[in-house]
């Protein structure tokens, strides 16, 4: 709960605390980057 998922084109990001994480779609593979 409390949490907000926003997907734009091929990437899904939300925010959890400090960070956020963002999943992109690339080579047919999900990259989690950890802002």
């Amino acid at each position: 709960k409390d949490k907000t998922f926003s997907m734009k084109e091929d990437s899904i990001s939300y925010p959890c605390k400090n960070k956020v994480f963002t999943f992109k779609d690339k080579d047919d593979k999900f990259v989690l980057e950890i802002i």
